[in-house]
């Protein structure tokens, strides 16, 4: 009898965690037919029904309880057992890869991941996206293969976060701006309007108001939204705005602006920036080579 492979005992994880044929299908990107046929193999090679079709989704039998509780361990040790034994070689690459990243930094990172892929690995199907509520959650789930977001984050020990960079928060402006200082304080930003990003999980429009109600005022917020692009656009058309930034993304969006370093506020974040992904991935020869371009894209 032939064992399982790989993508089948991936099917049948994927099953596990979705409890449906349809979303399976949608995140293995094969079609329903395709699907069915491999869980019918399971099936068989097991015999064992291992889902059982209810109104609520697949029900998993205690055989397949038994199975998704052992499997992710024996999978992991196999793939790094075969990372370890094969050449990588990131030109015969042929997958599509994900990676969630802090809106700010996703103009910088993304340009630099193009440049390389666009060059050394032509056959990878690149989705980028801004991190987001659900991202840790489909880190888990592997819908997403890496993220990048600002460090330490407060999440599971079942993932690993490794520092790429650094960052400082800016005042990014019009150059037009009567600002002509290369800092300001809290309570100096908080004479101007301000229009402000908003990042799910990373709300530094937050720590912006903190900062200047510290100091007993009130800030101006003008706009607030998760659209930088609008944000920026405000910027050039009205000379009086303020953007609260990452210095990454104000470095990257052109002539049209100036910025001024924050002083350091006891209301400021951290600057040090992470690449996150599973532990299981930590010897993954793709990942460790997308994450080597990622600090690289990061690099002053």
């Amino acid at each position: 009898m032939r064992y399982p492979n790989h993508d089948q005992l991936k099917l049948f994880l994927a099953l596990y965690e979705l409890r449906s044929t349809t979303k399976v299908a949608d995140k293995l990107y094969l079609g329903q037919s395709s699907v069915s046929r491999g869980l019918q193999k399971l099936r068989h090679f097991f015999d064992d029904q291992l889902f059982i079709r209810r109104s609520h989704g697949l029900e998993p039998t205690p055989k397949a309880e038994y199975l998704a509780a052992r499997l992710p361990n024996a999978m992991a040790e196999l793939e790094d057992l075969f990372h370890h034994s094969l050449s990588f070689s990131p030109h015969e690459l042929d997958i599509n890869i994900t990676i969630a990243v802090n809106a700010f930094l996703l103009p910088v990172i993304g340009k630099h991941l193009m440049q390389v892929l666009s060059t050394s690995a032509p056959n990878v199907r690149l989705q980028l996206r801004a991190w987001g509520t659900s991202t840790v959650g489909d880190l888990m789930a592997e819908r997403v293969d890496i993220g990048v977001n600002y460090y330490p984050m407060d999440i599971s020990k079942q993932f690993v976060q490794r520092k790429v960079g650094k960052d400082s928060f800016v005042m990014l402006m019009n150059k037009q701006h009567e600002w002509a200082h290369e800092e300001i304080t809290a309570e100096q930003a908080a004479n101007y309007p301000l229009v402000q990003l908003l990042i799910n999980n990373f709300n530094y429009n937050s720590y912006t108001d903190m900062a200047i109600r510290a100091v007993g005022k009130e800030p101006l917020n003008r706009l607030k939204s998760t659209d930088l692009m609008l944000l920026t656009q405000c910027l050039q058309d009205d000379q009086t705005l303020m953007l609260p930034c990452s210095h990454r993304f104000a470095g990257s969006v052109g002539e049209h602006f100036k910025y001024s370093a924050i002083k350091n506020e006891t209301h400021n974040p951290a600057g040090d920036i992470a690449a996150v992904h599973l532990n299981r991935f930590s010897s993954n020869p793709v990942h460790l080579w997308l994450i080597d371009h990622i600090s690289q894209s990061l690099v002053s």
